[in-house]
């Protein structure tokens, strides 16, 4: 049995309207959907690598495992593949790391917390990056997203960069949505059938 399991982008759960085509999708190309839905509330991102690392190692298939995060649920995939090795990793918008805090905004810890930013400062995106042996590597952005938020673009060339095997796509008209609709139909194309 093939299992996909899936993270969420902060705050958000897999219930929330973007992420609906998911578990309906994958079922029908043959996987198990493992549903993590982060505890945001009084965790920092390494609670969250905690958390996820339990959960797949609980649900994890003998066979064929793949990781998708969105976001923040991007960056706890992409550090926890470091140790769990899926066979295929998909990072959709990836957020920031220690390396990125100099474009951090008030608004920025107004909305993720001072506990997170400061968390942050223990993940080195370019070391993760470096340490990732998992043979299939896809890296979204969206078109958009990259062109409003330079930075987010530096971390995504880094890190496609840095992952010998990542296979990059920017997604044309897409922001910061995984449930656009160029999005979708980018994600489709690139997961193991």
């Amino acid at each position: 049995m093939k299992k996909i399991f899936l993270i969420p982008g902060f705050l958000h759960t897999l219930d929330a309207q973007q992420y609906k085509w998911m578990e309906p999708y994958f079922c029908s190309i043959g996987y198990d959907v493992m549903r993590y839905d982060v505890p945001w509330e009084g965790q920092v991102q390494s609670d969250d690598i905690i958390g996820f690392k339990k959960f797949y190692y609980e649900n994890k298939s003998d066979h064929f495992n793949v990781i998708l995060g969105f976001s923040f649920g991007a960056m706890i995939a992409m550090i926890s593949s470091v140790e769990l090795v899926p066979d295929e990793l998909h990072i959709c918008s990836l957020s920031y790391f220690k390396e990125d805090l100099h474009v951090v905004t008030c608004e920025d810890i107004d909305k993720v917390g001072v506990d997170r930013i400061e968390n942050m400062k223990k993940f080195s995106g370019k070391e993760i990056a470096q340490s990732i042996s998992t043979s299939k590597v896809v890296l979204y952005g969206g078109e958009l997203e990259l062109a409003d938020w330079p930075q987010y673009k530096v971390r995504f060339d880094e890190t496609a960069k840095i992952i010998a095997c990542a296979k990059k796509i920017i997604i044309k008209d897409a922001h910061h949505d995984i449930g656009n609709e160029n999005y979708i139909s980018a994600i489709k194309k690139n997961i193991t059938r």
